[in-house]
């Protein structure tokens, strides 16, 4: 039985272009392509320059449709994390409570 074409061949991933746009994980509403991916993008980014670096990919092929994807005035995460690395390691990446050290 032949195989389904790749319905994002030419384009990004919805998850994917959702977290190179806002920086954050998708809502369930949006289709599940991409989603480890993402994932990997947002939380192991930092400190893994073949992640970096496939961001940078990202963002030079598909820099349009991310641009068209992000609110208008807004700069897309990825633009911002491609700038300035360090904010990889930002709180808004943290993914514990600072006050208890906690799972949120």
């Amino acid at each position: 039985m032949p195989k389904p074409r790749d319905a994002y061949r030419a384009s990004l991933p919805p998850a994917v272009l959702h977290v190179l746009a806002f920086g954050d994980l998708p809502a369930k509403a949006v289709p599940g392509t991409g989603r480890l991916a993402a994932f990997e993008m947002k939380h192991y980014s930092a400190g893994r320059p073949e992640v970096v670096a496939d961001m940078r990919r990202l963002w030079r092929e598909h820099r349009d449709e991310i641009l068209a994807a992000t609110p208008p005035g807004a700069t897309p995460w990825v633009q911002r994390v491609l700038e300035a690395p360090e904010t990889l390691d930002a709180v808004e990446n943290d993914e514990t409570d600072d006050d208890e050290g906690r799972e949120r």
